[in-house]
């Protein structure tokens, strides 16, 4: 299979006729900071969306980038490609590839692990740990089944989700010690830990699994079709669950302590990935190739912007 691995770097503005940014909900009054890093698995590439201005630089990068992730301490943006088995390494202020690593088949999920990054290796059973700074695979963890999504404790435990498995395995980041394994679950695509307790989204069954903190099931509730993402957001003086339903073109706010739906708000575009900013959610939309901006003050949508052809991960730059 042929990577071609590009240096050339595009930018695009606000003013193009085909990538324009739209308002999908009246004038927002607060100023949206930072940057968003999102992967277009379809076009190779890589987009840096300034939140303030619209404004885009496209990367090329190697095959079919999935998952990316912002790492402050080497100011450097990590993206997992699925088919190439590789990891490039984008310079956040120049915005060209500085690195590319070969880790594990078919890498997935990308995320920070203390001063690390770690790679699910969802074709091999494998965690490629990265030592971003020195642009070197420092260790390789062989993990149970097939890994794809997974979340990170404060005490650098992996709790990994085996897609084929239909488990939840907590290993640990240093040598890939098991540490339990969860009751089933229903096709996990994404794991949040709230210490207490972990959330799962079950893909097949159109529902949640609450695990307690050794990975027993506590209980499940239903959600809105194919939930993909699962994430912890403010909304009013307390805490809500926020779960994006793939095929349901929807978000839905939950209550932590009943689960009980408090609000939902229609995504049409195939909502597949999201992200925490400081003013709000941002959401890639898969079929529609754009990135909502969620205001989660009033729930609504303040801006859509274009993200290339298959949007995926999603990482905000501060």
């Amino acid at each position: 299979m042929l990577t071609l691995l590009m240096s050339c770097v595009l930018t695009q503005t606000p003013g193009d006729d085909t990538d324009a940014p739209t308002d999908s909900g009246g004038t927002d009054p607060r100023l949206w900071t930072g940057a968003i890093w999102s992967t277009a698995i379809y076009d190779n590439q890589v987009r840096r969306t300034s939140l303030e201005t619209g404004e885009q630089t496209l990367v090329d990068t190697c095959e079919s980038p999935i998952g990316v992730v912002f790492h402050p301490a080497s100011e450097t943006v990590l993206t997992s490609c699925h088919q190439a088995s590789q990891v490039d390494l984008i310079d956040a202020a120049t915005a060209t590839v500085s690195a590319s690593l070969t880790v594990g088949g078919l890498p997935y999920w990308i995320d920070h692990v203390g001063d690390e990054v770690a790679v699910a290796n969802s074709g091999d059973g494998t965690f490629s740990m990265i030592d971003p700074g020195g642009a070197a695979v420092v260790r390789t963890l062989e993990v149970p089944g097939s890994p794809i999504a997974f979340d990170v404790r404060d005490d650098d435990t992996l709790l990994v989700a085996d897609y084929l498995g239909e488990v939840i395995t907590a290993v640990s980041a240093v040598d890939g010690e098991v540490i339990w394994q969860s009751d089933p679950v229903a096709l996990p695509v994404w794991v949040l830990d709230e210490g207490d307790h972990v959330y799962v989204a079950e893909s097949r069954e159109n529902s949640v699994a609450v695990l307690g903190a050794e990975g027993q099931l506590e209980d499940r509730f239903s959600v809105g079709s194919t939930p993909t993402a699962i994430l912890s957001v403010p909304w009013g003086d307390t805490q809500a669950l926020a779960v994006l339903y793939h095929t349901g073109d929807a978000i839905g706010l939950y209550d932590l302590d009943d689960h009980a739906l408090l609000t939902e708000l229609e995504l049409t575009g195939s909502p597949i990935g999201a992200t925490r900013t400081d003013d709000g959610l941002v959401v890639s939309l898969a079929s529609s190739d754009e990135l909502a901006l969620v205001d989660l003050v009033e729930l609504r949508i303040a801006q859509t912007l274009p993200a290339g052809d298959g949007p995926r991960g999603l990482s905000w730059q501060p």
